[in-house]
């Protein structure tokens, strides 16, 4: 028999405007078995018909026509009331990506902005919040979407900016809802010198939180710029699986080969490689693209059993799979964590099921 809450959820979620494919596969995703969920699936497009037969008095048989009258005299009213049009869903991605490369003290720090949207609402306005995390900088700024927009935006960096690594985070707020996408920058005195980068760690509630401890720093090296014939003939693809292999040995001198790729999401997947062979977090805070970094975060999390680690993660969906991890392996304290209502019920439901005693054997 098809699970009645995988059939609500279903339900609800169509009426949302997510295609079906869409909704099959986070179900999947987040644990429930592809079987229950065709099932569900099954039970809402192919329900079960019994056939019956029934001895049927003239009585029923009268009462059977007046009701059927009374449809075929319903049916224009049902007809008009069907045709009004239904609340349009609003459902936007929001991505963001570094203009100047060299962004320096007093200048202007472009971005490219790219809206998509997602959802059945055919036009509306999205409020834009750009920020600088760690610094009394932020700018805001209108933007109508249709089904997609693009365009080139910046801030001003005063002309006493601190040089070192920062993050900026844009905010989109629309019809309740936010999107949130960033990405990190260096700036640079006005020779273009490269200075020490300096983090700037997300802010981190401090109660119920174990503190993760940095490592001692590393020995400044130099780069060392790979040689002609180590990655001769490559692919981009094929020289990330050799910067990984060197990793497993010597982690400083694959962040060198990092910081040789010429494209940012290159450069990202790399560290992304380096976090997940050294189980360092830290290495997740060089990643730029937020997509990546919340991989970043939730694998790390993942391979140390450090659930803490999830609340690092940006995109609520993500950091809610994140939590997950730790619900599969019978970690319930994460349930009141979890923001996805169907997902939170799931972690509770399951929570009461091990709280149950076990049933002594008879003797």
């Amino acid at each position: 028999m098809a699970n009645q809450q995988i059939i609500s959820y279903i339900k609800e979620q169509i009426k949302k405007g997510y295609d079906l494919i869409s909704i099959r596969n986070y179900l999947i995703k987040y644990g429930y078995s592809q079987q229950d969920v065709d099932a569900a699936i099954n039970a809402i497009y192919h329900p079960e018909v019994k056939h019956v037969v029934h001895h049927i008095s003239n009585k029923t048989i009268i009462a059977i026509s007046l009701i059927g009258l009374l449809i075929v005299l319903l049916i224009p009213t049902l007809y008009i009331y069907l045709s009004e049009p239904t609340a349009e869903t609003k459902l936007l991605d929001l991505r963001t990506s570094l203009v100047t490369q060299t962004p320096k003290q007093g200048s202007l720090l472009e971005f490219n902005i790219e809206l998509s949207n997602l959802g059945k609402a055919k036009r509306y306005d999205v409020v834009l919040k750009h920020e600088v995390l760690g610094k009394d900088i932020s700018r805001e700024e209108t933007i109508a979407v249709e089904t997609s927009a693009s365009k080139k935006s910046s801030i001003r960096l005063p002309d006493d900016f601190p040089l070192g690594r920062y993050t900026l985070r844009t905010t989109a707020d629309y019809d309740g809802k936010k999107a949130y996408s960033s990405f990190v920058f260096n700036i640079y005195n006005g020779k273009k010198e490269k200075i020490e980068e300096r983090l700037v760690e997300e802010e981190i509630p401090e109660e119920g939180i174990e503190e993760i401890k940095e490592e001692l720093p590393e020995p400044i090296v130099q780069e060392k710029k790979p040689a002609a014939e180590d990655f001769l003939g490559l692919t981009i693809w094929e020289k990330l699986d050799k910067i990984k292999e060197i990793a497993e040995t010597n982690p400083v001198e694959a962040e060198s080969y990092c910081n040789q790729l010429e494209l940012e999401s290159h450069k990202d997947e790399c560290y992304y490689n380096i976090a997940e062979i050294t189980k360092n977090p830290l290495k997740c805070r060089e990643i730029s693209n937020e997509r990546t970094k919340d991989r970043c975060y939730n694998n790390v999390a993942k391979t140390t059993d450090n659930k803490e680690l999830c609340k690092k993660i940006v995109k609520e969906t993500r950091r809610d799979s994140c939590y997950m991890n730790f619900v599969n392996k019978g970690d319930y304290s994460v349930c009141g964590l979890i923001q996805n209502s169907y997902l939170r019920g799931a972690c509770e439901a399951l929570k009461q099921v091990g709280e149950i005693p076990e049933v002594p054997p008879e003797t």
